[in-house]
């Protein structure tokens, strides 16, 4: 039985696996049976064409890459035990078919996947469906230059997989729906945001979702030209916020709705961690902006007023800002008459 044979019946295989019917398009399988690493090749595929707007595409695993430099339109796509996908050009338009609602990288562990977006790359889920990196498997995502991962649905990042993402250089994750960092029983996930890079979640974000089962989640912004927009936060005990500040200071969090640092029955609070070593002191220092109303609950050993470690000193309120809903920075003594003068000095501007 010769290669080509042996992943088409492997497809099959994952397909029914999957619970995954073909009537609205194929299943495609890729075999490598052309040159064995671009797309654009149809001798790669299981049908010896490109697949089309109503197919799922997927890959049978072992550690190959693909690699992606033009517009292609999908019903779904998903990446299997440790196969990647190298994406430097083109649009990748998926839900076109509009039956298949998730496209995930991995699909199967136990081999992690990634996905390595760079020049003018874009990813675009139109159909409502999930975009998972981490599922069952680990997942890598490395965003570069101005590529961007636009969804309509929700983007889980660890779903009972690790995950480790690296957004930087105008790169940008939006999501009609919640941006998730670890959920279900992901032991390890962590997202850091640099170089201009932009998150914004029309709807929660949500770091380490379940006390019982989420491990470490991690979200690290490095410097004060990050853009984090999120319409509501929500860190479990196993979650960590670390800001590092560069010579402007640090990129403050814009939240539009519910803010919550929850100790879910753990015994902790979520962490917070910062490093101010690159920054001189000005004036107070915005952490969390809520448009809306106050954060409730606060970060692990840092009360009201507590000094907080990595800022020389700095105190912290969670009662800041003009109007008394931020989390906010301070020097101490954090006495009312200081409070009232220091929040006419925050000039970050809200959405």
């Amino acid at each position: 039985m010769n290669t080509s044979t042996m992943s088409r019946i492997a497809g099959a295989c994952l397909v029914l696996a999957l619970g995954v019917g073909t009537a609205a398009g194929q299943a495609v399988n890729w075999t490598g049976s052309g040159d064995g690493i671009n797309w654009e090749d149809p001798s790669n595929w299981s049908t010896n064409a490109l697949p089309g707007a109503a197919d799922l595409v997927f890959t049978g695993g072992g550690g190959r890459t693909v690699f992606l430099s033009s517009d292609q339109e999908l019903d779904a796509v998903r990446f299997t035990n440790g196969d990647n996908l190298v994406h430097t050009a083109g649009t990748l338009t998926i839900g076109t078919g509009g039956t298949r609602t998730q496209s995930s990288l991995p699909e199967f562990g136990p081999n992690s996947s990634s996905y390595t977006m760079s020049g003018t790359a874009a990813y675009n889920q139109t159909d409502g469906g999930r975009f998972i990196i981490g599922q069952r498997g680990g997942g890598t995502l490395n965003m570069a230059d101005s590529t961007s991962i636009s969804n309509t649905g929700a983007i889980w990042l660890g779903m009972d997989g690790t995950f480790d993402g690296n957004i930087s250089g105008n790169a940008s994750l939006s999501s009609d729906g919640t941006i998730q960092l670890a959920r279900f029983a992901s032991t390890s996930s962590i997202l850091r945001l640099s170089e201009l890079a932009s998150l914004d979640a029309d709807g929660f974000f949500v770091m380490s979702d379940a006390a019982d089962l989420s491990g470490d989640s991690l979200l690290e912004i490095t410097g004060s030209d990050v853009s984090f927009q999120s319409d509501g936060l929500f860190m479990r005990e196993a979650a960590t916020l670390s800001f590092i500040a560069d010579g402007s200071g640090i990129s403050t969090l814009f939240v539009d709705g519910p803010g919550n640092l929850v100790d879910n029955g753990g015994g902790m609070d979520p962490q917070l961690l910062l490093d101010l070593t690159s920054y001189t002191f000005t004036q107070p220092i915005t952490l969390i902006d809520m448009a809306t109303g106050p954060v409730n609950g606060m970060f692990r050993g840092l009360a009201e007023g507590a000094v907080v470690p990595g800022t020389g000193g700095l105190t912290i309120t969670y009662e800041g800002g003009a109007d008394g809903f931020d989390v906010v920075l301070i020097p101490a003594p954090a006495s009312a008459v200081f409070l009232a003068p220091a929040a006419l000095m925050i000039t970050r501007r809200r959405r």
